[in-house]
C-alpha cells in the first residue's frame, strides 16, 4: 500500500476540527470549530513546522513517480500571498507520471512551490522511501483566521487519513509517521 509519510517531526495541530481555541474556527464542529478546507479534497491535518523549513513530501517507493503543480486560492483571505499557494501532488504507480493515479495530497501555505514531474530514484540501490521537494513554510507573519503559527495544512484525495488525534507526536521523513495512505 503507498504511503505519505510526515514533512516534519513535530505535532498535529488540527483535524477535521480545530484542536484549540486560537482562531475561533469557521464553523460548527466539537468545541472549537470546523477546520476549513480546500473544497473537494478530504481529510484535512495541520503538522506544525518552524517558520521557513523545507516541505518535503516523503513517501515510499511503491509510489514511482510524482507530478506536482502550483496553484493559488483565496483560502486565507490575504491577498496574493505564500499562504494561498498550495501544491498539488499527484501520485502515479510508474515513472513519468504514468502507470495508474494511486491519489493526491494537497499541501497549502507554501513559500517558493515548487512544480514538475520527479521519479523514484532507481531501485538497484535498494531504498524504499523517496522524497521530493514541494517548498518552504511561510515564515514570521501571521494571518487570521487561517494561519496563526508556523505549520503546513495538508489534504488528500483518493487515500485515507491516517493521523487521528489532537496533538499527536509525528516523524518526519521515509519511515516516520504515516499520514495518508492510498
Amino acid at each position: 500500500m503507498p504511503y505519505v509519510y510526515s514533512p516534519f517531526t513535530s505535532s498535529v495541530w488540527n483535524l477535521d476540527c480545530y484542536c484549540n481555541p486560537v482562531n475561533g474556527g469557521c464553523g460548527a464542529c466539537g468545541q472549537y470549530g470546523l477546520h476549513c478546507a480546500i473544497s473537494g479534497w478530504g481529510a484535512p491535518v495541520d503538522i506544525g513546522a518552524s517558520p521557513n523549513a523545507q516541505i518535503w513530501c516523503y513517501m515510499d517507493s511503491t509510489i514511482q513517480s510524482v507530478s506536482l503543480s502550483i496553484h493559488q486560492s483565496n483560502f486565507c483571505n490575504c491577498g496574493n500571498s505564500d499562504y494561498n499557494n498550495y501544491v498539488v501532488v499527484d501520485l502515479w504507480s510508474g515513472q513519468g507520471a504514468g502507470g495508474s493515479h494511486l491519489g493526491s495530497v494537497l499541501y497549502l501555505h507554501v513559500s517558493g512551490p515548487q512544480s514538475g514531474t520527479w521519479n523514484a530514484p532507481n531501485p538497484i540501490y535498494g531504498e524504499s522511501f523517496w522524497q521530493a521537494l514541494i517548498g518552504n513554510v511561510p515564515g514570521g507573519q501571521t494571518c487570521n483566521p487561517c494561519y496563526y503559527n508556523a505549520h503546513s495544512h495538508m489534504q488528500c484525495a483518493g487515500g485515507s487519513r491516517q493521523v487521528n488525534s489532537c496533538g499527536q507526536g509525528v516523524t518526519g521523513g521515509g519511515g516516520g509517521t504515516v499520514v495518508y495512505a492510498f
